[in-house]
């Protein structure tokens, strides 16, 4: 009887490059390219672009995990997080993970749901609102992680908090976390809930953090042998790939798209002689995928 209450209540409740060869484009700013390649000249000293701004995510779309969010079932038991329509902090719905369910009764949950890819900056912090949702069983244990390295469930090493829930039904708690440690770096977050069995349901809710970097996941058929180099750069970068290559975007650290071309080709050649001396991510689409690389500029 402790959860058919809960249950019935949820039944009611980019320039264009002219080339078409395999040859290497040159994309010029104030670079003096060889006879050899193409040029499209581009303005000098470009406007950085914002990409997709801070990271807020209430889980009120149809679609889920929300685009760019990925989810892990580390216990393969095809029960992992989703929407939920009942108590959410604001709005209509919430995320939630379950270690007990009237399909299959007690479950050992092991999963995750991960942010997109982050680019934090000096006073970034990672924000959220968290409930159990049974009054009777919170018991419901999870914990926080970062990665600097990806998105799968190896990846995630470092754990920043962790705690098991205790607070009534519907008794939202805010949780804050600083990113400063990750100041200039490329990460991910993960929820995990884990550890526990026979309770019912955390949520999760009104999420926080620094600006999406634009990047998606890498899929399994993206092009393993795309080389960005000289790394550190300084003048000019080549992008080479044994597909052709569709498009290069450099973001910064904070997640601006400074330079964004079209090559359509397998080698480009990229004048980086206008952006200053620092830290990039190279975003390169090729026909089978996207790869992204970070580079230093220095001179």
């Amino acid at each position: 009887m402790r959860k058919i209450t809960i249950l019935f209540s949820l039944l009611i409740a980019t320039v264009v490059l002219v080339a078409q060869s395999n040859g290497p484009i040159m994309i010029a700013k104030k670079y003096q390219d060889p006879s050899s390649v193409v040029v499209v000249p581009q303005p000098t000293n470009p406007a950085p672009v914002a990409t997709k701004g801070q990271l807020s995510e209430g889980f009120e779309g149809t679609a889920f995990p929300p685009t760019d969010w990925t989810m892990i079932d580390g216990d393969a038991d095809a029960d992992n997080w989703a929407l939920y329509t009942f108590s959410p902090h604001t709005g209509l719905q919430s995320a939630a993970s379950a270690s007990w369910t009237s399909a299959a009764g007690a479950l050992t949950p092991n999963n995750y749901l991960v942010t997109p890819a982050l680019l934090p900056v000096t006073g970034d912090s990672f924000t959220y609102w968290v409930a159990p949702q049974d009054p009777a069983y919170p018991a419901d244990k999870y914990a926080v992680y970062v990665s600097t390295s990806g998105n799968k469930e190896a990846d995630f090493t470092t754990q920043i908090f962790v705690e098991t829930l205790t607070t009534p039904d519907s008794i939202w708690v805010y949780r804050a976390f600083s990113l400063d440690a990750y100041n200039g770096q490329m990460i991910y977050i993960a929820f995990r809930h884990y550890e526990c069995t026979d309770n019912f349901m955390m949520k999760i809710d009104d999420v926080s953090g620094p600006a999406t970097s634009g990047v998606g996941v890498e899929t399994a058929t993206v092009d393993n042998t795309v080389s960005v180099y000289p790394n550190p750069a300084n003048a000019i970068l080549n992008i080479r790939s044994d597909n052709k290559i569709l498009n290069i975007r450099v973001f910064n650290i904070i997640g601006q798209t400074v330079l964004n071309e079209k090559p359509e080709v397998t080698h480009a050649i990229l004048d980086i002689n206008n952006l200053e001396d620092g830290m990039y991510y190279v975003e390169v689409e090729t026909e089978t995928g996207v790869k992204v690389k970070k580079i230093a500029i220095t001179r």
